[in-house]
Parts: C-alpha cells; structure tokens; sequence
C-alpha cells in the first residue's frame, strides 16, 4: 500500500508539473499568434522542432526506445493524430479567445473521460464523480464566461474548437493509459508520437507558407520554449505520470493548465481576468484538491 500510494503520488506530480508547462505555453502561443504567425503553422513548426530534438536526444542516450512491434507501431500512429488534433483545435482556440479561457475548454477533458467510460464499460458514476464533474462545469462556465450570452455568440467559434481540444486531450489521455497496458514506455509513447506527428505535417508544408514567417530572435525563442520546453520535457512526463494514475484524476489535476495559463497570460500578455473568472479558477482549484481522495471515493471501476 504504501508503494501504491507513493506511486499515485509521483504520478500526480509528474502530470501537475506536465500541466504547468502546457500553461505557459498557452500564453507564449499567443504572443506569436499576435505576431502573425497562424495556430496551424506554429503547431507545425512546434511539431517539427520537437521531433527533431526527442528523436536526436533518443538516438543518443537510448536507441532501444525506439524498437516497437507492428501492433504497437500502429497504436503510436493513432496516438500521434490524436495529439496533433489536440494542438491544432486548441491554438485554434487560443487564437480567437484568452489562453485561460481556451485551457479550460480543454480540460473539459474529465467529464469526456467518464463519459466514454460509462461507454465502453470500464467505470460507472458515484456521488463524488457527479459532483467533482459539476463543480468542474460551473468552474468552467464561470472562467470562459458563457453566461454572458453575448460573449458566448462573439466567441462561440473559440469555445467549440477549446471543446474539441477537451474531446482529442481526453482520447489522448486514455491512450496513455493504454499504452503502458500494451507495455510501450513513456519515452517511446513520446518520440513516436512527436515523430509520426512531424511526418504527417510534411504533407501539409506547401499550404503551410512558411516562407512568409518573419523569424526574429525573440520569436526563435519563444518557438524553441514552446517545442522543447512546453512540448518534449512535459509530453514526455505527462505519460510517465499516466503509468501511474488513471485518465480521470490525470485529467484533473491537468486543470492546473488554466490557472498557469492565466498567470502567465497576465504577466506577459497583460490580460486581466474578472472576479466571477477569478471565482471560476477558484473551482478548479477546489478540484484539483479533491484528487487526493480519488482512488477511494471519486471512481469505481464498473
């Protein structure tokens, strides 16, 4: 038992860390998105960054990583659109409404997970589950504003791509789970997923107009941040997390996302959230916390 609970303990660490790092990078997207560099073109370039410094990195330190059987490589394949789904609808979305707002759509992501497990059998509802999924939704609702009607219809198209980065990063989070099933370590779940992600963007460079991208040293910066720092180092931790915890309190605890993102935002962007936005983030911080009871309470395999 206490192996047990020193291993959940160093999984949610490892995915709250991951967490802080995708928040951060919320907030540098958005100045380069400011600066005229499209959500598709910089998920492309973070992609081919990324790829390129896992794979040189694996190459060196451990080769056998990257030896995988034919029903593993194909999961890897499903596991890599999956996660370019999840980077292009949310920069979709951070490009059209605030970064904390967009990285609470995403992480709608717990409600998606249960849901697809009273699907496919795996867990059932309690008490605690509906009312941790209720605080999330008023937690959310408060944080995007979505009582205001006429903040939902200006920016409903932001609000339905950060949807659909909640619906891919909840699938994404279930794959890591099923990943470490299927024996396939985190390092290799993260230089395959990076590098089959890479390769299908070849496909897309002549829409792509990358030559049109003015690379100043400010933005080559904030590029080599958003690959390496907020994409290789907590891909890479975010599945060693999920080794040990389960997609839904991974989900949750992932909400720390927001909360970064919203004071990174501030202090770089200058965006100011309202009090009931404030009382939103509050929530989720409600929720985060109640993660340490959830082997025991929040969920109960079916």
């Amino acid at each position: 038992m206490p192996n047990h609970r020193q291993n959940y303990l160093m999984g949610l660490f490892l995915v709250a860390l991951a967490a802080t790092l995708f928040g951060v990078a919320g907030a540098v997207a958005k100045i380069l998105f400011i600066s005229k560099l499209s959500p598709v073109q910089l998920t492309a370039i973070r992609a081919f960054v990324a790829a390129l410094v896992m794979f040189s990195l694996i190459v060196v330190v451990d080769r056998k990583s990257l030896v995988v059987t034919k029903k593993q490589f194909f999961f890897l394949f499903l596991l890599a659109i999956v996660w370019a789904c999840v980077t292009v609808t949310f920069y979709l979305s951070v490009s059209k409404i605030d970064v904390a707002v967009a990285l609470t759509l995403e992480y709608t992501a717990p409600i998606f997970v249960i849901v697809f497990g009273l699907f496919a059998g795996t867990h059932r509802f309690s008490f605690h589950v509906i009312w941790i999924i209720i605080i999330s939704v008023v937690g959310c609702i408060l944080l995007t504003e979505a009582y205001d009607s006429i903040s939902l219809h200006t920016d409903l198209l932001g609000i339905i791509y950060g949807l659909l980065s909640g619906i891919a990063f909840a699938i994404y989070t279930l794959l890591g789970n099923k990943g470490h099933i299927l024996g396939i370590r985190s390092v290799t779940m993260t230089v395959y997923a990076l590098g089959i992600s890479a390769g299908l963007w070849l496909f897309a460079i002549p829409w792509l107009e990358l030559s049109s991208i003015s690379l100043d040293g400010p933005t080559i910066g904030y590029i080599l941040f958003i690959a390496i720092g907020a994409t290789v180092i907590p891909f890479w931790i975010y599945m060693a997390g999920l080794k040990h915890i389960d997609a839904f309190p991974a989900t949750i605890v992932g909400m720390l996302d927001p909360i970064s993102a919203g004071l990174a935002a501030y202090l770089l962007l200058g965006e100011v959230l309202s009090g009931w936005q404030m009382a939103g983030m509050l929530l989720v911080f409600y929720v985060i916390a109640s993660v340490k009871f959830y082997e025991s309470k929040f969920l109960t395999p079916a």
